[in-house]
């Protein structure tokens, strides 16, 4: 009786939840890194003070192309909106499509494709995947997933 009452309260929140948590970032533990080297490399020679400093800026240099590659932007519509539209086909097929999200969109296609599955309770059909349309880098979901994506991007800060 309990589980149901859970489940049933799982469903009633569908799409409120708020965003998972961002995975902790790999730049901070680095830049954290050099200023306590600095310190211990105190003791140390000058040289080896600058190759730490050399290394630490490669380091550096890797995680910000790292993060360029991973960087996406999903811009707003002329009245300010997120442009989260549902298409609804003759046949009665009904499709989530995301426009306007520059730079990766794989990116952008992996997290939503957990968030959602991470959302998907139901035991007997399949999570939501999300497609790319490769000739204008849509995002396209099948079913009626509308409110839950612009849950999850206003929570990303979009």
């Amino acid at each position: 009786m309990r589980s149901t009452i859970s489940a049933l309260a799982r469903i009633a929140t569908r799409g409120k939840r708020p965003p998972p948590p961002l995975p902790p970032t790999t730049l901070s533990s680095i830049n954290a890194s050099p200023s306590s080297s600095s310190t211990s490399s105190a003791s140390f020679p000058s040289s080896s003070s600058s190759l730490a400093s050399s290394s630490s800026t490669n380091i550096n240099s890797e995680q910000s192309e790292a993060a360029k590659e991973n960087w996406f932007h999903v811009n707003r519509s002329e009245g300010g909106k997120l442009p989260v539209y549902l298409k609804i086909r003759n046949g009665g097929s009904i499709t989530t499509i995301i426009r306007k999200v520059d730079g990766d969109v794989r990116t952008l296609q992996n997290q939503l494709t957990a968030y959602l599955a991470e959302l998907h309770i139901d035991p007997f059909t399949h999570s939501p995947k999300v497609t790319v349309r490769p000739t204008n880098n849509h995002l396209q979901i099948k079913g009626h997933w509308v409110e839950e994506v612009k849950g999850y991007l206003e929570g990303r800060g979009f």
